[in-house]
């Protein structure tokens, strides 16, 4: 734990470790064996590649490969399509052999925000939840609320969606009759188009904080899916101790006023769990504005 003004030393001890071969045979969308460009990464999805290969004849080989869980993303260019396709390996005791990975061409997608925005144009991103983020799609509104991600390729993805909607919140991200909102989908081609509804009679938040001073106040989502930055909501009190949030999406929070607030950790599951556990649950209903008290409390460390 590095804390301001404080200096720590370390010492760093270099021993062999065992490490291991990945081989594998990448294939086209046809199932045929498919020249490509295979990049190996660990599971962390920030992570950089650790390796790059190139399969010939559909067959790729990492050597020196530590032991662990690693995803591997192959591209390869076919009668002009960009092709793309991803697979895992698990390497424990032993070498990995026969690791399949099968490349897919792409598809667009339509999708439409209802009701229609009416003073800007919304930006929505298909996030990949298993490939890296330079594989996001993006797409904006037309004026008739209609959008279209022009090169989407099969695989899991969470829908996040920036901008607002004057006295609107958003409600659901709609694929066919399943809501999305906040958790990741299968994204194939024949899919239903993306439906991402808002709506309007908001609720509110409004309470007091004890001997609030500088301190921030927070609300946190009960569904951790929804734990980002378009959800969890901060706020601050007036010279009374009084404090007021409109424009909440209706549902059960964990209302929280904390002496300081660590924006790193709002990104950190384990600090928002800390955080959770710390605060008042609240009910928010629509159209209505609870009331609550809070006292303040430290942010966790």
């Amino acid at each position: 734990m590095l804390r301001g003004g404080t200096h720590l030393a370390a010492d760093i001890r270099v021993v062999k470790a065992a490490v291991y071969v990945i081989r594998g045979q990448v294939y086209d969308d046809q199932g045929r064996p498919a020249n490509a460009r295979v990049n190996l990464l660990p599971s962390e999805a920030l992570e950089e590649a650790a390796g790059q290969a190139q399969a010939r004849d559909g067959a790729f080989e990492f050597r020196d490969v530590p032991p662990g869980n690693w995803r591997l993303l192959a591209e390869g260019e076919i009668a002009g399509k960009k092709l793309r396709g991803a697979g895992t390996a698990l390497v424990e005791r032993h070498d990995t052999e026969n690791v399949t990975v099968r490349l897919a061409a792409p598809f667009t997608l339509a999708g439409r925000v209802e009701p229609a925005p009416s003073e800007k144009e919304l930006a929505i991103e298909l996030y990949p939840t298993v490939t890296p983020p330079g594989l996001a799609s993006f797409a904006r509104t037309n004026s008739d609320g209609t959008l279209q991600f022009a090169t989407v390729y099969p695989g899991r993805y969470q829908v996040n969606v920036f901008g607002t909607m004057t006295d609107h919140y958003l409600d659901s991200v709609m694929i066919g009759e399943q809501d999305v909102l906040g958790k990741d989908a299968w994204f194939a081609e024949g899919m239903p188009p993306v439906r991402i509804v808002y709506k309007p009679r908001a609720a509110g938040l409004r309470g007091t904080v004890e001997k609030c001073g500088s301190a921030s106040i927070l609300l946190l989502p009960e569904s951790e899916g929804l734990w980002n930055f378009r959800f969890i909501r901060r706020g601050q009190c007036d010279g009374s101790g009084h404090f007021e949030m409109g424009g909440v999406r209706p549902g059960s929070y964990y209302a929280l006023a904390v002496a300081r607030v660590d924006d790193t950790g709002l990104d950190d599951l384990g600090t928002l769990r800390r955080l959770a556990a710390m605060g008042t649950k609240v009910q928010l209903d629509a159209e209505r504005a609870r009331y609550v008290e809070l006292k303040v409390v430290e942010w966790p460390e």
